[in-house]
Parts: C-alpha cells; sequence; structure tokens
C-alpha cells in the first residue's frame, strides 16, 4: 500500500487491487510528480547556476517543439498512407469492375 500526499488531493491511498482507474489515477499522479520535480530541478538551477538554467530551458524548449514537429509529421504521415490506401482500393474496386464488364461483352 502507497499513502501520497498531494496539494490538490490531501490524500491517496493506493492498493494492488483498486479500481478500474488505477491506471488513469496513475498516470495522473505520475504527470504530476514529473512536474514538481522538473520544477524543483528549475529551481535548483536558477539558484546555482542562472545562465546554465536559461540554456537549459531554451534545451528543453527546442526538445519540445521538435517533439511536436514529428508529431505533426507523422499524422501527416498516416493522413497521406490513408489517401494512398483509398486510391489503390478504388483502383482495385475499377479494375474489377472493368473485368466484370468484359466477361460480359465477350459472352
Amino acid at each position: 500500500m502507497l499513502l501520497l500526499s498531494l496539494r490538490s488531493s490531501p490524500y491517496l491511498l493506493l492498493t494492488p487491487f483498486s479500481s478500474l482507474h488505477s491506471s488513469q489515477l496513475l498516470r495522473s499522479l505520475e504527470t504530476r510528480i514529473e512536474d514538481e520535480c522538473n520544477r524543483y530541478q528549475e529551481a535548483l538551477w536558477e539558484e546555482v547556476d542562472p545562465v546554465t538554467a536559461d540554456k537549459l530551458r531554451q534545451a528543453d524548449e527546442d526538445v519540445k517543439n521538435r517533439a511536436d514537429l514529428v508529431i505533426k509529421a507523422r499524422g501527416g504521415i498516416e493522413e497521406e498512407r490513408e489517401n494512398q490506401e483509398n486510391m489503390l482500393r478504388d483502383f482495385r474496386n475499377t479494375l474489377g469492375g472493368n473485368k466484370n464488364m468484359q466477361h460480359a461483352y465477350h459472352r
């Protein structure tokens, strides 16, 4: 059993046999903890070395922007793949229809 104290929810009790929502709850908790750790690290760097803190913030922003571009590109690739599959399916259906027409014409 794990007992955690958080700002928005005073206490959270987790057991291995929690309800169906436990995985969503854990993901939410992990995100909140990661955000808090990042804020702490940023504050620590700001206190120790402000120049490095600025560089780290810029690097983090650059990584985030690049990740967003990759996600956008993947979406475009998936859309293009679906379009090509649809065109190929339509082409095959057209060829299949033409073969049926040819068979009827030659009889």
